[in-house]
């Protein structure tokens, strides 16, 4: 699932709180894994860390402390999220639809 997250953030960062709030959903995630899907969407779009942690945070509020810990480990502060602010290609549906389908 991890690989599907970093591809499809990567191919849509303007979908990127979307596909991370899929992803959480999707898998009935733990704390690690939330984490991890976190990880994942910053690792293909740096300059969408906030959007991602916030939206993984809003859909798993546990989550804040291992999110927050992964933020300072990454010190992503050099995004400018110009990225995020703007429509990607691909809809959101898609790229929620590929992380979805992939699951099951």
């Amino acid at each position: 699932m991890l690989e599907i997250v970093e591809s499809e953030v990567q191919a849509n960062p303007s979908c990127a709180c979307e596909i991370v709030k899929t992803a959480i959903k999707a898998s009935d995630s733990d704390l690690a894994f939330v984490t991890a899907i976190v990880e994942a969407s910053i690792t293909a779009a740096p300059d969408c860390w906030r959007i991602a942690s916030q939206c993984a945070i809003a859909t798993m509020p546990d989550s804040i402390t291992s999110v927050q810990a992964l933020l300072a480990k990454l010190d992503p502060n050099s995004g400018n999220e110009k990225v995020c602010s703007s429509k990607g290609t691909k809809s959101v549906k898609s790229a929620t639809v590929a992380v979805v389908a992939e699951h099951f």
